[in-house]
C-alpha cells in the first residue's frame, strides 16, 4: 500500500521546484493533493499532470501573506476534500541577498516577512482544527540561512529563523492533540531559479558544504515524504536539515567585494 493512501495533503507554493516536486510525489503515494499557489497557469498545469498520471490533485489560486483568503481556501479544502492529514507549508521568496542589514530596503525585509513568516502561520492557524480531527502532521520549509547567519540574510535568513519557531510552537500547541510539526532546512538547491548563474558561483557555493555539491529537488522531497509520513510517527519538533554539512563548513566569502558593494561613509 502506498504511504499516503487516502490521505489529503495540503501544499502551498506548488506550482514550480520543491512544491511541484512535493506534491507528485504525494499524489504518486496514493494522495490527494490541494496545491495552493498565486500563478494560476502554473499551479494549474501541474495539477493537470498529476490528473494526466491517474493521480488526484485540485489546484486553489491564494495569496499565503492574505489571512482572508487562506482561511477561504482551507474552508474550500475541506469542503471538496473532506479533510487535511498534511500540511507542507513550502510558499516563500527569496530575495534582497545583495543587500546587507543597513542597506536591506524596508520593502524587501517587509514582503519577506509576510510571505515566509505570516503565510505558513496563516496556514497553521487556519488548518489546526482539522489537523486535530485526523492527527495530522506539518512539514515547514526552512532553510540552513536560518542557522547560519549569512551574508545578506537580514530579511531571508531571519524569516526562516521564525519559521524554525513556529515549528516548535506548532509540535507543542498542536502535539498534545497528536498533530505532530517538523521542518526541513535545505542548503541552496539546484532549481531552474539559478539558471544563468556562472560557473564560478557554483564552485563556490558547492564549496559551502562538507560535500562539496549542492542539494537536489528529490533530495528535500524525501526528506518532506518521510517526515509527513508513519516512518517518522514519533519524530516532533526537528528542523532536519538537508544542507550537506553546510553547517560544519564555512561557506567561503569574497569580504572586499562585500564591502564595496555594501559602501558606509566613515
Amino acid at each position: 500500500m502506498a504511504r499516503f493512501e487516502g490521505k489529503v495533503t495540503v501544499i502551498t507554493g506548488a506550482s514550480q521546484g520543491i512544491g511541484e516536486a512535493a506534491a507528485k510525489m504525494f499524489a504518486s503515494e496514493g494522495a490527494s493533493v490541494a496545491i495552493l499557489d498565486m500563478k494560476e497557469d502554473e499551479g494549474s498545469r501541474v495539477a493537470q499532470s498529476i490528473r494526466d498520471e491517474g493521480g488526484k490533485a485540485i489546484f486553489f489560486q491564494c495569496d499565503v501573506s492574505s489571512f482572508e483568503q487562506t482561511g477561504q481556501v482551507v474552508e474550500r479544502i475541506v469542503a471538496e476534500l473532506g479533510k487535511i492529514d498534511i500540511l507542507f507549508c513550502n510558499a516563500g521568496i527569496q530575495i534582497g541577498f545583495q543587500y546587507d542589514i543597513a542597506h536591506m530596503p524596508e520593502d524587501i525585509f517587509d514582503a519577506t516577512m509576510r510571505v515566509n513568516v505570516k503565510g505558513v502561520w496563516n496556514m497553521i492557524h487556519h488548518a489546526a482544527k482539522y489537523l486535530i480531527k485526523t492527527k495530522g502532521v506539518i512539514v515547514n520549509t526552512a532553510s540552513y540561512a536560518a542557522s547560519t547567519g549569512g551574508f545578506g540574510g537580514s530579511a531571508y535568513g531571519a524569516s526562516k529563523g521564525a519559521v524554525k519557531a513556529l515549528t516548535y510552537v506548532a509540535a507543542n500547541e498542536l502535539g498534545c492533540y497528536g498533530v505532530r510539526a517538523n521542518c526541513v532546512s535545505p542548503y541552496t538547491v539546484m532549481t531552474s531559479r539559478l539558471d544563468g548563474r556562472p560557473e564560478e558561483w557554483f564552485k563556490i557555493t558547492k564549496a559551502g558544504t562538507a560535500l562539496l555539491d549542492m542539494p537536489s529537488v528529490d533530495d528535500v522531497v524525501k526528506t518532506v515524504a518521510f517526515l509527513a509520513s508513519d516512518e517518522s510517527s514519533f519524530i516532533n519538533g526537528h528542523d532536519i536539515r538537508v544542507d550537506g554539512g553546510a553547517l560544519t563548513k564555512a561557506q567561503p566569502k569574497d569580504i572586499d567585494q562585500w564591502k564595496r558593494d555594501n559602501p558606509y561613509d566613515l
